[in-house]
């Protein structure tokens, strides 16, 4: 398999966070460093070799393995996230907004409801 570009990761990597597949960076997860054996990157689908360097991420509760990244597809991961929060909470601003001009107008309640 071929090393994606910038990109081609990101788009990734954005579709797997939209799918449900990969779960957002938090902050309750807990984070080990080290160098890669072998382990199948939850990112990218590429092997990550002993000279890679390798992110395990442990999630609590919802994953009984922890994530195991390349450190760009970490990288990427984590921009990724923040940029799908950031794009959330300035649709739940928006609705909300939306929500109360609608409920002053009418007289009733819009329920905007969830965008993404």
């Amino acid at each position: 398999m071929s090393v994606p570009s910038d990109t081609e990761l990101a788009l990734r990597i954005r579709t797997l966070l939209e799918e449900g597949t990969l779960p957002s960076r938090a902050e309750h997860q807990k984070i080990y460093a080290g160098y890669g054996e072998q382990q199948f990157c939850d990112c990218c689908g590429r092997s990550i070799d002993g000279a890679d360097v390798l992110y395990e991420i442990e999630l609590p509760g919802t994953h009984p393995t922890p994530l195991a990244m390349h450190l760009k597809c970490f990288d990427t991961w984590v921009a990724e996230s923040k940029s799908r929060s950031a794009l959330a909470a300035a649709a739940a601003t928006a609705c909300g907004r939306f929500d109360a001009e609608y409920a002053s107008v009418t007289g009733r309640a819009a329920g905007c409801g969830p965008l993404l």
